[in-house]
């Protein structure tokens, strides 16, 4: 959770840029992998 003012827009895109990147470094998630498999049976 991040607490920012109004005033913070440039923090806020950068912290939205960091999340973007730790989320596509994560890749696909194992449970929508886990829940596909199981729909091609």
């Amino acid at each position: 959770m991040f607490n920012l003012s109004a005033a913070m827009g440039p923090r806020w895109a950068e912290i939205c840029n960091e999340f973007t990147e730790r989320i596509q470094q994560l890749g696909p998630s194992p449970i929508r992998i886990a829940i596909q498999a199981r729909e091609r049976r």
